[in-house]
């Protein structure tokens, strides 16, 4: 969004979605799940109306599924106090042992796919080492 004239009546879902880099699908679908509150409707055509505020918990909303909090860690960060950063702590420390444990994951699953490329760079047969490993026949 440039310098252009902020309507007073606030922002339609198109606009506001655009000015937090999602998608109007992604903000009716954090209203359904209680992390926006329901937008104020305009009068006569029900359009949905965005704020400064509600541009700052999409904000918020976006910059922590980028650091893979899912929606239920997401809700249950916008409930806690911003003074109560040892509640917060809690939950990045939780969600960070979470990560660690899917990296540990990720590092067995590509151990494993090197050694059955490998298996099929010395493969004597025509049979696809690669499928074999997998199960099929």
């Amino acid at each position: 969004m440039g310098q252009s004239k902020v309507d007073p009546r606030g922002l339609t879902i198109g606009v506001a979605a655009e000015a937090v880099g999602t998608t109007p699908r992604a903000i009716r679908l954090y209203e359904a799940q209680g992390l926006m509150p329901r937008p104020e409707r305009e009068r006569g055509n029900c359009y949905r109306r965005y704020h400064t505020a509600d541009l700052q918990r999409l904000r918020f909303i976006k910059r922590a599924q980028s650091l893979g909090f899912s929606l239920a860690e997401i809700a249950e960060l916008l409930v806690l106090d911003s003074e109560d950063c040892t509640q917060v702590q809690h939950l990045a420390r939780a969600h960070l042992a979470t990560v660690d444990d899917r990296l540990t994951e990720l590092r067995k699953l590509r151990r494993g796919l090197r050694a059955i490329l490998s298996d099929c760079q010395r493969a004597t047969t025509r049979s696809c080492p690669i499928l074999r490993a997998l199960g099929h026949d």
